[in-house]
């Protein structure tokens, strides 16, 4: 098993080429290599200041020790009693440390060879997972999560959401609020639910049950001295006068027991990955993303026992590539394709902090630069910036408890995010193996998927297709931004991984296939406004739309139309044509 142990200063690191120096200095843009050399350079322990920075580096630990992964056949046979020089910690001047399992520090006991240290061991650290109350916050917990994602299961199981039955008996019952209704899918009127599930049972998937406002129960007749009325004449109480009830989202039975289902198919060990798709399609929840994404993408194996080797192995296979690529200077590199990219990771989600940070745009710039020299047939193309974003929020969340979007990327340990970028790297590559003829000469899939789109919208909306022609308005004009990046533009990241929840259950071709559905749903859904404007105002209009509040119940929606239409439409030979 992959083991993460710490190397002396002195070793060849693989990660060399990745400080931000080293980059700068390989740049040919002046006025890039500038800026890094001013940035602030942190010489000291992880601030932990900011919000959510969970991770931290314990105080007292050398800043410039790095983390490598080992293979099985360089560890010892007994790691808990003697330890390899490859192994050893490198001598310090102040007090010799102990990292243990759960991140804390210890005085070493006295007659222990400084120079040797310890290192975790990770049977104690596998012991810790299993524990009801795994810290979160440990070193150890992160460094065992990089080797293995799957040990999320652990702490999210212990707080994971389960069915109670209700106490009947409690005499606090009857002080409970009377029965609300619940939210799904649409946020809306029973009428548009209805309409939605009539044609499209998924359509009642995610956190709540669409009921009708429950009416009080009828209070206890009072005993009363005049004989009792008739059945055909008896009054019933008014309810005229009481408030409507409100709409309450809360969870249901049936998403419950969604999360549960999915829960005990990712603790097998062997993952049955056709019942995880199905489970996928109605969304996954955020703690498990980092697990089900790579699973579904073929990136990570299902089966337990080649998991952390496959894993260590892909994430050092990327970093030997990143050294390769830049290791004889910027005469090596591919000076278009470098000088797009430089130009367009500025520009990525501008609006979040996340995102203007020089180590997160250092890391998309790695991961863009090395899929575009190993991709020559398309090299880089503008807007698949966009596309690594959903992959890196996603697995950064895995190792924090804060809002990926505002997170400070440098607190995190330099080990996780090598891990980090990697696993962003293979899938994002493994998204764009589907959809790469979109990127080659004359972009071929984009022209059959606006062909499929137009074909689609004529279908279900004859008079929104018409509006558009006299006014002479073509798809290629507004939606090839759509095809591109895939809604990345229109929609918050947010709800992109939503989206990309049901699109990764979908299977490989879901970003061609099931895309151009999702792109005619998206259009329909602004016909109202469509319909009374000219040339003129519907390129500015469908170039920025209002979509900056939506969540995901209104991606959901979306997914569930063009889900329906796709079954109408998806197998006719004509389409597109």
């Amino acid at each position: 098993m992959p083991r993460g142990v710490r190397t002396p200063r002195t070793r060849r690191r693989p990660h060399d080429a990745w400080d931000d120096e080293a980059w700068a200095s390989h740049s040919d843009d002046e006025e890039f290599v500038a800026r890094v050399s001013t940035e602030p350079v942190r010489t000291s322990s992880l601030d932990v200041t900011s919000t959510g920075a969970a991770h931290a580096q314990p105080a007292g630990l050398p800043t410039t020790d790095t983390w490598t992964l080992i293979t099985s056949e360089d560890t010892p046979p007994s790691p808990m009693s003697t330890v390899p020089p490859s192994m050893q910690i490198p001598p310090s001047s102040e007090t010799p440390l102990d990292v243990s399992s759960r991140g804390s520090l210890r005085e070493l006991p006295p007659g222990v060879d400084e120079s040797v240290g310890l290192v975790s061991s990770w049977a104690e650290r596998h012991m810790t997972m299993a524990s009801t109350d795994t810290d979160i916050h440990s070193m150890g917990y992160l460094e065992a999560l990089v080797e293995d994602p799957m040990h999320r299961l652990a702490s999210w199981d212990v707080h994971s959401p389960t069915l109670e039955p209700v106490d009947t008996t409690s005499p606090s019952l009857e002080e409970q609020e009377p029965a609300t209704a619940t939210e799904d899918v649409a946020q809306a009127s029973m009428s548009a639910w209805a309409s939605a599930a009539a044609f499209d049972p998924i359509a009642t998937m995610n956190d709540g049950v669409f009921m009708a406002p429950l009416e009080p129960p009828t209070p206890p007749r009072q005993a009363s001295a005049q004989p009792p009325m008739s059945p055909r004449t008896e009054r019933q109480p008014s309810t005229s006068s009481l408030p409507a009830a409100p709409l309450k989202r809360q969870k249901s039975a049936r998403t419950v027991r969604n999360r549960q289902r999915m829960l005990a198919c990712l603790q097998q060990d062997d993952i049955d990955v056709p019942t995880l798709r199905s489970l996928a399609w109605k969304g996954v929840p955020a703690a498990l993303r980092p697990i089900v994404w790579p699973l579904l993408l073929g990136y990570m194996p299902g089966t337990g026992s080649i998991r952390t080797s496959t894993l260590a192995r892909k994430r050092a296979e990327y970093a030997t590539g990143v050294e390769r690529a830049f290791a004889r200077g910027p005469e090596s590199l591919d000076r278009a394709a470098w000088h797009q990219i430089r130009i367009d990771v500025p520009r990525t989600n501008p609006g979040l902090r996340l995102w203007q940070q020089p180590e997160t745009q250092r890391a998309l710039e790695r991961i863009l630069y090395l899929w575009a020299i190993r991709h020559p047939a398309s090299g880089y193309v503008q807007g698949i910036n966009d596309l690594a974003t959903p992959f890196f929020e996603v697995f950064l969340s895995a190792y924090i408890d804060s809002d990926p979007e505002s997170f400070e990327l440098a607190t995190l340990p330099p080990f996780a995010r090598a891990a980090l970028e990697a696993d962003t790297f293979w899938c994002l590559s493994k998204l764009l193996d589907g959809i790469q003829d979109n990127y080659i000469f004359a972009q071929p899939g984009i022209v059959r998927q606006l062909g499929v789109m137009s074909d689609v919208v004529a279908r279900m909306d004859a008079p929104l297709h018409a509006h558009l022609a006299a006014q002479g308005v073509e798809y290629m004009q507004f939606s090839f931004r759509w095809m591109n990046c895939l809604l990345m533009r229109e929609m918050s990241v947010k709800s992109i991984i939503r989206m990309w929840d049901t699109y990764l259950a979908e299977g490989p071709d879901a970003f061609s296939d099931f895309h151009p559905f999702v792109c005619a749903v998206f259009l329909h859904r602004w016909r109202k406004e469509l319909l009374t404007m000219d040339f003129q105002s519907i390129i500015i209009f469908l170039q920025s739309l209002p979509t900056k509040n939506w969540s995901d119940k209104d991606a959901e929606m979306l997914l569930s139309e063009a889900f329906m239409y796709k079954a109408l439409f998806g197998n006719s030979k004509h389409l597109g044509k």
